[in-house]
């Protein structure tokens, strides 16, 4: 009984895998179609006459790569589809585990609509 249970568990969660959406309510081939379009600049007269939407933040530790990524989603998610990147910097933080100090990347950016 215990297992035939496990596996309707499993089951019931794939299938809410195959079904979810990206956390602004598009499907995840939208999202991700979304984010390959995004324009990222780092050149602010790309974006003379664009809506301005807001600010994002991408941060990741030890990989300045995967902050920029974070920060390209959250400007999908604000319906952008362009990236003003206005600061890209790191800091060190302790890292209480180990006793030692980490690296953690930032990648901020301004998030624009702009016409195509």
């Amino acid at each position: 009984m215990k297992r035939s249970m496990t596996m309707i568990s499993l089951v019931l969660l794939l299938a809410g895998c195959a079904t979810s959406t990206a956390l602004n309510g598009m499907r995840w081939d939208e999202f991700n179609a979304a984010k390959y379009q995004l324009v990222v600049t780092h050149d602010a007269t790309e974006t003379v006459g664009c809506k301005e939407l807001g600010t994002v933040r991408g941060t990741n530790y030890d990989d300045v790569g995967a902050a920029k990524n974070a920060a390209e989603e959250k400007a999908v998610i604000l319906g952008g589809n362009t990236l003003l990147y206005t600061n890209l910097w790191s800091e060190w933080e302790s890292y209480q585990p180990f006793r030692s100090m980490r690296e953690i990347y930032h990648a901020d950016g301004i998030v624009y609509q702009c016409a195509k």
